[in-house]
């Protein structure tokens, strides 16, 4: 079975209340009850699955032939029946910064921008060169947290009742 992630060092207010335990047990009996049903469905239906399965298939060639037939004939288009086959083009710029610099050297600094490579200097960090304390001490580096929810009951979890 495979080891579950501590994640003490990067949680933020971590207290184990009782009220969360138990909506994430819920959570793990919500998570199994779904995956019960699923499996009834596909034994119960299995031929209306495989039909399913098989229309998709359909409709991957169909769009395939689609996409092939627009390149060779050109785009359709039909705005009252709201049918729609066309190749849409997108275009995005990007702009030299030495050209710019050289042509608008009075609009260079507000728009244009240096930029740390984090990859390298993680690189650089991990090396040991490089410490974030270091960083943080002459104010090179700011820190900014994010926050993300992790939220798991996976049935292979152990649930141990309080």
């Amino acid at each position: 079975m495979a080891k579950n992630i501590d994640y003490t060092q990067s949680a933020e207010q971590l207290t184990n209340p009782e009220s969360v335990r138990l909506l994430l047990v819920k959570r793990l009996g919500l998570n199994s009850k779904l995956a019960e049903l699923q499996e009834e469905l596909e034994v119960q239906n299995a031929s209306l699955l495989t039909e399913i399965d098989a229309l998709r298939t359909e409709l991957a060639i169909n769009e395939t032939a689609i996409k092939n037939t627009i390149l060779d004939d050109g785009g359709y288009q039909d705005v009252d029946a709201g049918l729609y086959a066309l190749r849409q083009k997108r275009v995005s710029v990007t702009y030299d910064p030495g050209l710019f610099k050289t042509v608008y050297p009075m609009y260079a600094p507000a728009v244009i921008k240096e930029v740390v490579d984090v990859d390298k200097l993680n690189g650089l960090l991990k090396g040991g060169l490089l410490t974030r304390t270091g960083l943080l001490d002459f104010s090179i580096s700011t820190e900014k947290p994010s926050f993300a929810f992790i939220i798991r009951a996976d049935p292979q979890t152990e649930v141990r009742e309080k």
